[in-house]
């Protein structure tokens, strides 16, 4: 390691490897544990809920078959259509 002409900075330490780390959002909060206190969830969080792909989840909201609100530019599912989502899936046995 060569010395800096700048005593008071620290040398830079190489990076390890091309490929960088998101680091994990905490500022969200996992849609799994929802509770009644929320109705209505974003699309990725309506995604988690279900087990499924975000890709899937916006899928599903723009054919119809979740159905969804708009608030402004925010689109949202209830709660409660999640539920009944997953009941009409259980009544037909699984099949969309």
């Amino acid at each position: 390691m060569t010395l800096s002409p700048f005593p008071d900075r620290q040398p830079r330490l190489p990076r390890g490897g091309s490929a960088r780390q998101q680091p994990e959002r905490s500022d969200r909060p996992s849609a799994v544990g929802v509770g009644p206190s929320r109705g209505l969830l974003r699309v990725e969080e309506a995604a988690e809920w279900l087990g499924l792909s975000r890709t899937k989840a916006y899928e599903l909201v723009y054919r119809g078959t979740l159905p969804s609100v708009t608030i402004g530019r925010s689109r949202r599912v209830p709660v409660a259509a999640l539920e009944a989502f997953v009941n009409r899936l259980i009544e037909n046995g699984g099949v969309l």
